[in-house]
């Protein structure tokens, strides 16, 4: 009813992606296929034990660097008779528009959902030395606390997003907390310098007697 004209220099239709299996002839391999693609146990083995299947086919989380892990947990299990259960722990996600946008574990409305008790540590970009430097002080970072001070959910739009979720993806894979990541020394002026600094007066507010000790620390020094 109000037709109007929009001139632009391309258009991205994004449409998702469908498993390309019809013509591999799994039927007569006896490999089961559903409509997400090729049937997988948690081994990675299809039907037929001894045929494996990895990555997007699998209909899974469709990302290269998840397939990737899925590949080399196939070859161990193909070559290693006692076979293991893939688990590949917390997985990170970007999308790669302009700013680049990271994730790894739970959105803050599926901790609320869940009734979970948690904290919430917000930090814009224009606080980062390396962002301003860059002109990129357009950004935010987003990191959920749990109880025991540990990750439960990092969130980045921004410069070097995709770069960053990697050491919180380690950390939450390895149950590191807050303090472990403020602990280790970070290279200034980076981006990630941006984590530790957000942490930084999360840890003083919530933990005291650390406020104390680098107190008697700083006072030594004067």
């Amino acid at each position: 009813s109000d037709p109007h004209e929009l001139r632009v220099d391309a258009i991205l239709c994004a449409i998702g992606r469908v498993p390309n299996v019809e013509t591999l002839g799994l039927d007569a391999a006896g490999v089961t296929v559903n409509d997400r693609g090729i049937a997988v146990n948690d081994r990675l083995q299809t039907s037929q034990s001894h045929i494996y299947a990895v990555g997007d086919v699998t209909g899974g989380p469709a990302f290269t660097h998840y397939a990737g892990h899925q590949a080399a947990h196939a070859v161990r299990n193909i070559f290693v008779p006692i076979k293991a259960a893939f688990s590949p722990g917390h997985l990170p996600w970007v999308t790669f528009t302009d700013p680049e946008i990271a994730h790894v574990g739970r959105t803050e409305a599926e901790v609320q959902a869940a009734g979970d008790i948690y904290d919430v540590i917000r930090f814009p970009y224009s606080h980062n030395e390396r962002a301003v430097t860059d002109a990129e002080p357009a950004g935010l970072m987003k990191f959920l606390i749990d109880g025991k001070r540990r990750f439960i959910g990092v969130h980045i739009a921004g410069n070097c997003a995709g770069e960053m979720i990697n050491e919180m993806t380690l950390a939450m894979n390895n149950d590191l907390t807050v303090d472990a990541i403020i602990g280790s020394i970070h290279a200034y002026p980076t981006y990630s310098f941006a984590i530790p600094t957000a942490l930084y007066d999360y840890a003083l507010t919530q933990n005291p007697s650390t406020a104390a000790k680098i107190g008697r620390f700083l006072s030594r020094l004067t």
